[in-house]
């Protein structure tokens, strides 16, 4: 009774956080005000604004419902449910990860600009090996590959996690030159935010797919 406890009181935890941290991600655009965005528009490209919005909202929600698909409950009792969390969460990867892309190809800072094209790249590769798996009836691998596929989602967050930390440090230890221009820190910052993020996310899930080989393994599944 006490783990089950526990387990709801983490999902409902890690849910808030990830919540709380996605709406201010997405708040900037709600208004669909161009002038609001927090990533620099490139005037000569029309769609940029319309792109980036696609990619930050979708992206939003597959943050959302991604973590849905992990409840045991859900996939034990209800398959149809979970099948269609699922539909909705790939098509939101989908169609994200190939406009975040195309943004990513209009960021100024090269840092930054590679960060943001191989996470899409990653998340669009691993998205589509979990489709394979599942439409293959791999149910261990189609699980393998959509808790890396969610480990690239979750770099967003993890990235507004570590960026104010790391622009924190820099302040206290004096490598930040004054007066301060917010943009240029963010624009330097953000793309080694993101690789750190993708590195960190992507061992975890590594060792969360290991532990749950484990346990397979020790329960005589195959």
């Amino acid at each position: 009774m006490m783990v089950k406890v526990r387990q709801y009181v983490g999902w409902s935890l890690g849910l808030l956080v990830i919540l709380g941290i996605g709406m201010v991600m997405i708040s900037p655009y709600v208004q669909l005000n161009p002038a609001q965005s927090r990533i620099r528009l490139e005037s000569s490209f029309s769609l940029h604004y319309a792109l980036l919005t696609t990619h930050i909202f979708l992206a939003f929600i597959a943050l959302v419902i991604g973590p849905l698909q992990f409840i045991p409950g859900v996939r034990r009792r209800f398959l149809f449910v979970h099948q269609n969390i699922g539909r909705v969460y790939l098509s939101c990867v989908l169609i994200s990860g190939i406009a975040g892309f195309i943004v990513g190809l209009y960021t100024r800072d090269f840092t930054s600009q590679i960060a943001f094209l191989t996470l899409a790249v990653l998340w669009l590769i691993s998205a589509t090996m979990a489709y394979r798996a599942i439409r293959r009836r791999r149910i261990a691998e189609h699980f393998t590959w959509m808790v890396r596929n969610y480990a690239f989602t979750l770099v967003a967050v993890v990235a507004r996690i570590i960026v104010p930390l790391s622009i924190l440090v820099q302040l206290l230890r004096g490598h930040l030159s004054r007066p301060l221009n917010i943009s240029q820190i963010l624009d330097t910052t953000l793309g080694t935010g993101i690789w750190l993020a993708l590195v960190l996310n992507l061992l975890v899930a590594e060792w969360l797919i290991l532990q749950r080989v484990q346990r397979t393994a020790k329960r005589g599944v195959i």
